[in-house]
């Protein structure tokens, strides 16, 4: 199975993906914000973080191994923090909304208050879309069992 296809399979259709995240993943660097904004929507949507980690090295122009390490150690932050609330924002495909990450002692779905309800989605008309497009395209039949 491709990479993409399987990702889209857990969050929908990349043009859903909130256009931050896409940002974050194709165009910008890895910096701390960024590597955490990938990851809480990674995480909070339910993606393994080797998928997600092989995802976002793949496709960030300045990818390196520090991706899979940082976002390793805030995977590992949120599994461990159990009883923690709102550990971080993220947006919830499903429910085409924003939340928090509550540790997993919390039985509660915790929207982030006050709503959000504009959140940008998709690359189009993000000034980069010919970058994303091409870079989807490269490497859009990277077989998943090849990476991990």
């Amino acid at each position: 199975m491709y990479l993409l296809v399987f990702l889209e399979m857990f969050l929908g259709a990349i043009s859903t993906w909130p256009r931050d995240v896409l940002m974050a993943i194709f165009v910008e660097p890895p910096t701390t914000p960024n590597i955490m904004k990938v990851s809480a929507f990674f995480y909070g949507n339910g993606v393994p973080l080797r998928i997600s980690s092989t995802f976002f090295g793949l496709y960030n122009p300045f990818g390196d191994i520090a991706i899979l390490n940082d976002m390793h150690s805030v995977y590992h932050m949120w599994f461990q923090g159990r009883n923690a609330r709102h550990q971080a924002p993220y947006y919830d495909v499903g429910f085409k909304k924003m939340y928090w990450i509550n540790g997993e002692e919390s039985l509660v779905r915790e929207p982030l208050l006050p709503e959000v309800t504009d959140i940008p989605l998709g690359f189009q008309g993000s000034g980069f879309d010919e970058l994303i497009v091409e870079k989807l395209n490269a490497i859009s039949r990277e077989e998943l069992f090849n990476l991990l």
